[in-house]
């Protein structure tokens, strides 16, 4: 008795949990008339009456999509979509109205709205849009428009058909065929363009850039009597405004003595290492700057130090006053940069003429300040690899 009873209930319980579950999976069978499918049935629809050339049932299927089912929970028509659809459909107070007035807070209203599924609409109206762009133009052309609407509709087609994977090379051309702003000064456009279509970037006046370099060393004077030439090993900074360079480098030669020289407490042998420092803050100017080759003499000041190296000293720390220690130096020369043509790729929009790769020349002519009647100066040659970087800003 016991266990029919337990298997009634069982079979109770059962019935009920299948019957539920049909319920619902009926439910979800059935489930239409959404907003969402009716976005997407109706964008179907859109395309293929606009693929008809049906311009008439593309507005009312339109405007139905963007009045009457579109709302704060869910997109149907991006803008772009929208705005293309008004050019073909000559809508035109409609697209200036809603191309003009379309702000951040739209942008962020989109963001929270439920966009409609992947399908080709964006994709045709721009491939067709193209494939028929003098035909809308001339329709445009036709239309009872003031002047200036007409040219900033012109342009503003020419800015949605700008292809997104070549963006550079798109934003050129409609660049380049931005004669709004010269034709239409003052006009009620003009900051809409110059703001959302008319990305021109011209280089920054600052500018940084830095150089590994390697040369010779001459010396003259009573340096050419007591030290060989010097080979310098070395590493500048360049830091840019405009034409004008600040040149910050160090040279470090290596050299050796040429004779037997006295120090304070022991003689400083013939033929031991000399290492020659030269620290130097310069300015220079580009008289010459082109896309190959760029030429700046400078003039500036450093300090000469001519000394044995840690080494020897450390071995005979009794020569360690030996040679002359930092002495004022003022400096002058020009530096020749040839440029590669590489692109640095450290700023966006910039051309070779601004940020590239080079090979220097540069020609230094340095006078010590030695006091006790020594005398000697220096001319050096060096040769560098290294890179300049000048960024870019937006010109409105």
């Amino acid at each position: 008795m016991r266990t029919s009873v337990f298997f009634s209930l069982f079979f109770l319980v059962f019935s009920a949990m299948q019957a539920q579950q049909d319920s619902l999976q009926q439910e979800i069978l059935d489930y239409s008339n959404t907003t969402s499918q009716i976005i997407s049935r109706g964008r179907s629809l859109l395309l293929d009456k606009f693929m008809e050339r049906d311009l008439q049932k593309v507005s009312e299927v339109r405007d139905y999509l963007v009045n009457e089912v579109q709302n704060d929970d869910y997109l149907a028509l991006y803008p772009s979509e929208y705005w293309l659809l008004l050019y073909w459909t000559t809508d035109y107070e409609e697209l200036l109205h809603s191309i003009t007035s379309f702000d951040d807070e739209d942008w962020e209203k989109m963001s929270r709205q439920i966009p409609p599924t992947y399908d080709r609409l964006f994709a045709k109206l721009r491939e067709s849009t193209l494939n028929s762009v003098d035909h809308v133009k001339n329709r445009l052309r036709a239309a009872d428009l003031k002047t200036v609407d007409q040219d900033f509709l012109l342009l503003y087609l020419e800015y949605l058909l700008t292809d997104s994977e070549e963006v550079l090379q798109e934003q050129k051309r409609i660049n380049s065929l931005d004669e709004f702003l010269a034709n239409h000064p003052d006009s009620a456009y003009e900051n809409y363009v110059r703001e959302n279509i008319r990305y021109v970037f011209i280089p920054s006046k600052w500018g940084f850039g830095f150089e590994f370099f390697s040369g010779y060393g001459l010396f003259t004077g009573n340096l050419s009597e007591d030290y060989q030439n010097s080979i310098p090993m070395g590493v500048g900074f360049d830091i840019e405004y405009n034409k004008i360079t600040l040149y910050l480098r160090n040279y470090i030669g290596f050299s050796f003595t040429k004779k037997e020289l006295p120090s304070d407490t022991k003689i400083w042998k013939e033929n031991s290492q000399v290492r020659v420092l030269l620290p130097e803050a310069s300015l220079g100017y580009a008289v010459i700057d082109n896309n190959r080759l760029k030429v700046s003499p400078f003039a500036g000041i450093a300090s000469t130090s001519i000394s044995p190296t840690e080494y020897d000293i450390e071995k005979q720390p009794e020569i360690e006053d030996a040679g002359h220690d930092f002495t004022t130096t003022y400096t002058a020369g020009i530096n020749a940069d040839f440029k590669l043509n590489w692109g640095t790729g450290l700023f966006r929009l910039t051309d070779s003429k601004h940020s590239y790769w080079f090979v220097r020349l540069r020609y230094g002519f340095s006078a010590p300040q030695f006091r006790d009647g020594y005398s000697g100066n220096m001319h050096y040659l060096t040769l560098g690899l290294g890179g300049l970087g000048r960024g870019s800003k937006r010109q409105l």
